[in-house]
């Protein structure tokens, strides 16, 4: 076991009933691209074996790269899951800059994340706040 990834991540995870049955966890990455997996591997557990449970991590995992390179500062990615499969992600980091679905030349090498997250997910929005944002997104409980 590397003693570094203990570095990369700093934990802050917390464990909570939610309203109307949905269960939330939270937990805090550093801003580096290291972290995308285990964004990817936090999501993938929170989710447990929800049928949309790969889509879950694809998505945050998009989310969580536009945090490292965007968003400045430490990353809190939230989990809420309800026992019928239902799911809302959010990824929230520290800046004010907003994501956008944008058109992408076909060759372009990156770009296409929040396409991928529109076109995936059941909803996504932001919620600007006065330090920063979280993104989120639903998956339905039948996806």
């Amino acid at each position: 076991m590397r003693t570094s990834v203990h570095l990369v991540i700093a934990i802050s995870l917390m464990l909570c009933a939610s309203p109307a049955g949905f269960m939330t966890v939270t937990r805090s990455f550093e801003p580096e691209i290291a972290s995308v997996r285990h964004v990817r591997a936090f999501v993938g557990d929170a989710m447990g074996i929800a049928p949309q449970s790969a889509t879950a991590v694809l998505l945050a995992s998009e989310l969580a790269a536009n945090a490292v390179e965007h968003g400045g500062g430490q990353i809190a990615v939230s989990v809420q899951t309800h026992p019928d499969g239902a799911a809302w992600v959010g990824v929230t980091d520290q800046s004010a800059q907003c994501p956008r679905v944008v058109s992408t030349p076909a060759d372009a090498p990156r770009g296409r994340g929040m396409q991928i997250v529109d076109a995936l997910s059941h909803g996504w929005g932001v919620e600007p706040t006065s330090n920063g944002k979280p993104v989120w997104f639903t998956l339905p409980a039948q996806f």
